[in-house]
């Protein structure tokens, strides 16, 4: 039962953080490390961060297809997306949404592949010959 707690609280920590600096005002970390807006610093900080969130969320084990885990995770990126409309200094941006599309399914694919590979290690299956 404690170990279910601990993932429910991993789970609402890991979005709730992704709603925060999403809608946090005037939050734009790329001008800590360089002056000028670019869309590939976007790349490295919308989509490294949704990489490792939805590595985060997969790695909780729910008990649903990583792909279904990924697309939630991104229509949720898209929803927030929109509500920087309404936070001071953000804009919507369509780079930002393929960032996080990129982040999100490079995850996905990362995690399906090293399951898939010690699922069947575990199972005695090897494609070593």
């Amino acid at each position: 039962m404690q170990n279910k707690k601990l993932k429910y609280i991993s789970i609402a920590i890991i979005l709730l953080i992704t709603a925060a600096l999403y809608l946090w005002p005037d939050f734009h970390p790329e001008k800590v490390v360089v002056s000028d807006h670019k869309w590939y610093y976007d790349l490295i900080v919308h989509g490294g961060y949704f990489f490792i969130a939805t590595l985060a969320l997969l790695m909780t084990r729910l008990k649903f297809k990583a792909i279904f885990i990924g697309l939630s995770f991104f229509f949720l990126s898209i929803i927030l997306e929109l509500l920087q409309y309404f936070s001071y200094n953000r804009s919507v941006d369509i780079v930002d949404i393929g960032c996080n599309f990129v982040g999100i399914f490079l995850a996905v694919g990362v995690f399906s592949l090293v399951y898939s590979f010690y699922s069947r290690r575990a199972n005695g299956v090897s494609n070593i010959p």
